[in-house]
């Protein structure tokens, strides 16, 4: 920064009879030209789009880079670049698979998951580190609040998920898979007896003071990792517009509490820039909205699960341009799953298509075979319609 030195013989003072008006004049003056100053080197800073390193003069804090010796990024390592994900300063479209229960799957089934879903052409996967714990599959058992979610109902972070978090992650990396942390507030909860089951009655505890010190806490230790996690990012809130969703004291819709998510995204970034943050929005907000609300909470993706009808796929072209709005990238996190609306391979591989023809950086594979994995991989649960959907989809990207 540059500072301005005043010394008293530039300061021309009339003599006494000439008015002490004057003198005091110019002494205002000269303050008010030293606060300018000061005022146009605090404001703005050099900030990192994941491919150059720009002047954002409307933003406070430490520079993120240096113009003269911009960072080089390493090996995958997401970054952002208008509505782009960018990969090694290549534009990449991702496609993602859901593994909402990971933490539990053993580490023999996840290593053969993964290297399955490489070789099938997929490049990240979705798990939700505060999942319930089920019984069995969707649609039968019995689920219950876990007590080995990530976050324990102080927002602490619980040492055995941790490791297997991590351990995933960099399981993860070795197969060229970015992973999407999709935290669940609404899933935490005091259950010494481990036997509240899913409401009703709705139980969770975990306030928002709580979640913001868990994602923190999260962030944190990524960033202490360096390069090894940079290929996760957060969606702090799935479906943060729904009613029951959130934490316990922000609710019936999270979304409204403007002034709390920014609380989080900053907090988040003042640990590490890089860390990219999101919030998804169930399907019955508009694409439209979902943009808005994305750029007022200074979100960094607008991820939109797409709205629950039948054959859903053909209205995705159409919905594109309302997500881009808020000129960031747009992130189509659930389709619908299987056999709801219709679905069919053909439908979904055409849905993951049109996405990246209308200019979405990136599509999940929502399924619901992944919600239920401490007895076995996902491989061993999907069904013969889901794996055809994975068989065809690189040539449906590669061909069209």
């Amino acid at each position: 920064m540059r500072r301005l030195v005043v010394r008293s013989s530039t300061v021309p003072c009339p003599e006494r009879r000439r008015g002490l008006l004057v003198c005091v004049g110019l002494i205002v003056a000269i303050i008010a030209i030293v606060a300018i100053q000061v005022s146009a080197n605090t404001t703005g800073r050099w900030k990192w789009s994941g491919t150059a390193c720009y002047w954002d003069a409307n933003d406070t804090g430490p520079d993120q880079c240096d113009p003269n010796n911009p960072p080089s990024p390493t090996p995958m390592e997401l970054n952002i670049s208008g509505t782009s994900f960018v990969v090694e300063n290549q534009t990449r479209f991702l496609v993602f698979v859901s593994m909402f229960d990971a933490l539990r799957e053993s580490d023999a089934n996840l290593a053969s998951d993964f290297q399955y879903l490489h070789n099938k052409g997929v490049n990240g996967i979705r798990i939700f580190p505060n999942w319930w714990r089920r019984t069995a599959d969707y649609g039968s058992g019995t689920v219950y609040y876990p007590q080995d979610s990530l976050m324990d109902p102080q927002g602490n972070l619980r040492s055995a998920p941790l490791t297997k978090l991590l351990n995933v992650l960099t399981l993860a990396k070795q197969n060229e898979l970015f992973v999407d942390l999709s935290f669940s507030a609404e899933t935490v909860a005091h259950c010494p007896d481990d036997n509240c089951i899913q409401p009703p009655p709705d139980v969770s505890s975990l306030t928002y003071d709580e979640l913001k010190t868990g994602l923190v806490a999260l962030s944190t230790i990524l960033s202490n990792g360096g390069s090894a996690y940079k290929h996760a990012f957060l969606d702090l809130q799935n479906e943060c517009n729904k009613e029951g969703n959130g934490p316990s004291d922000k609710r019936p819709f999270f979304v409204n509490y403007t002034d709390e998510i920014r609380s989080i995204v900053q907090a988040i970034h003042a640990v590490d820039w890089h860390i990219i943050v999101t919030a998804s929005f169930a399907g019955f907000m508009p694409p439209g909205d979902a943009a808005w609300h994305t750029a007022d909470k200074w979100l960094d993706v607008t991820t939109w699960h797409q709205t629950r009808q039948n054959h859903w796929w053909t209205y995705t072209a159409s919905q594109l341009p309302a997500l881009l709005g808020a000129g960031k990238p747009v992130y189509l996190q659930e389709p619908a799953p299987f056999p709801d609306y219709q679905w069919t391979t053909a439908g979904v591989l055409d849905d993951v298509l049109a996405a990246r023809s209308a200019g979405a950086a990136a599509w999940c594979f929502h399924t619901r075979s992944s919600f239920h994995l401490s007895d076995g991989s996902l491989y061993g649960h999907l069904t013969t319609d889901e794996k055809a959907v994975l068989d065809g989809l690189i040539a449906k990207l590669r061909d069209q």
